[in-house]
């Protein structure tokens, strides 16, 4: 995978990650569509992503919770508006109480992904939209535009075939294999400076409802 490019655009309130893969759009699709995979990638290294609701239907959402490394918990949702699997998904984005219900005193993110045949594999564009610049300020302050490729650096692994992963998780010849966090530098946008300091941002076969 290459994550082609990281795009701030401040006039237009919004950030744009692209990035290609090597597998077909109906597989790179299943990352989004399957809980159990959108949970390990959907949140940096140092925050994995649990999925407890998952329903990728116009109107339906997803409850996720992400863990930090003293064992905190950072609670978000997402509310799906347009789906057309297994090209398009748009959802907003945001933040959540404990007990997972939304809490509508903090910004959202409306969040827009695409996928698109290229060079034989798949292209992904992902774009967030910020309500403010303010919100966007604070974003980059928490370090959340660098972590961005991070998170979907770790896609690469998981869309290798079964006897290939099993390889890379096994061999200590590691640089031949794909790594949790991504290798390509953004070539616009950010600093490209990792931080753990992180927060939720900002998805399907046919959409279906789960309880995960």
């Amino acid at each position: 995978m290459s994550i082609v490019s990281v795009e701030k655009d401040l006039d237009n309130l919004s950030l744009t990650l692209v990035a290609d893969f090597d597998a077909p759009i109906e597989r790179v699709w299943q990352l989004w569509a399957d809980p159990r995979q959108l949970e390990r990638w959907w949140g940096p290294p140092t925050h994995p992503a649990t999925v407890e609701e998952h329903d990728l239907a116009v109107g339906g959402g997803v409850s996720y919770f992400m863990t930090g490394p003293d064992g905190e918990r950072t609670h978000g949702w997402w509310r799906v508006t347009s789906v057309d699997p297994p090209r398009s998904l748009e959802f907003t984005d945001g933040f959540a109480d404990q007990d997972g219900t939304p809490n509508a005193e903090t910004p959202t993110t409306a969040v827009q992904m695409r996928l698109a045949e290229h060079d034989g594999g798949t292209r992904m564009r992902l774009r967030f939209l910020y309500e403010s610049r303010e919100y966007m300020d604070q974003l980059e302050r928490w370090g959340a535009f660098d972590v961005y490729p991070q998170s979907v650096g770790q896609m690469d692994a998981l869309l290798k075939p079964p006897q290939e992963a099993r390889y890379c998780a096994r061999s200590s010849r590691t640089s031949s294999c794909p790594s949790t966090a991504s290798s390509s530098r953004p070539t616009s946008g950010t600093s490209g400076t990792s931080t753990t300091r992180w927060a939720p941002r900002s998805a399907p076969a046919s959409p279906r409802r789960t309880r995960c």
